[in-house]
């Protein structure tokens, strides 16, 4: 579910898991608290934006509205996540068992019926006090993220394409290609090296440094899995 939104804004609230209480924990990564008894311990905010950040944080009743979103047992599903992003803010649930009944399209949609209203506030009031810079300007971590991704899913894709190639078409290599493969798996690693080093460089201390590393060493570690199978 979608609503329109005025553009320039980039947030996402998601149900804080215990991979972002470790994180936390460790230091690596720094989320921003609100002081909300029920918010804080239950909403994990991916964003570094200062202008959403105070707003929530000047906003008890926001927070509240947050709160009840993610509390509320959907029916047979549960809000995983809202993001803001495009001049769209939308919802995301999560299914409980996807082959149960009702059929899990009419749960979704039941669920999310269930939360309109409120998802409604939350547009409207996070519509509200447009800021007068782009959200580059007020997340500094937004671009490297965007970019470490792009490059860790390129080769992600390259990855795949390659073991379709080989899947498909065994007899398009002439040569042995166990060293090629061998080769291949020593240069990944140190592609991604690199690209955990620059991870934790460029986003460390930021509320995404932990969603962005997980992203890039669970594609990778796909890609190796079937260089060397």
């Amino acid at each position: 579910m979608a609503l329109d939104v005025p553009s320039g804004y980039r947030l996402e609230l998601k149900r804080e898991s215990e991979l972002d209480r470790f994180f936390k924990w460790t230091g690596l990564t720094v989320e921003r608290q609100f002081g909300h008894f029920g918010f804080d311990p239950l909403v994990y905010v991916a964003a570094n934006d200062d202008h959403r950040n105070h707003q929530l944080a000047s906003n008890s009743k926001l927070l509240q509205t947050v709160q009840h979103l993610f509390a509320t047992p959907g029916i047979g599903c549960r809000l995983r996540r809202i993001t803001f992003a495009n001049g769209r803010i939308w919802m995301a649930f999560w299914a409980h068992d996807w082959s149960g009944e009702p059929p899990i399209e009419t749960r979704l949609r039941d669920s999310a019926a269930l939360l309109l209203p409120e998802f409604q506030l939350l547009a409207d009031a996070l519509g509200q006090q447009a800021p007068t810079s782009a959200p580059k300007g007020r997340d500094r971590f937004l671009i490297p993220s965007i970019a470490i991704l792009c490059i860790s899913s390129g080769l992600a894709i390259n990855g795949v394409v390659s073991w379709g190639l080989t899947v498909l078409d065994g007899s398009a290599f002439v040569v042995d290609t166990m060293r090629f493969r061998t080769l291949s798996f020593v240069a990944g690693s140190v592609i991604l090296a690199a690209l955990v080093t620059a991870t934790l460089i460029l986003l460390g201390r930021s509320a995404r440094v932990h969603l962005v590393l997980m992203d890039v060493l669970c594609g990778r570690v796909w890609r190796f899995q079937h260089q060397r199978s």
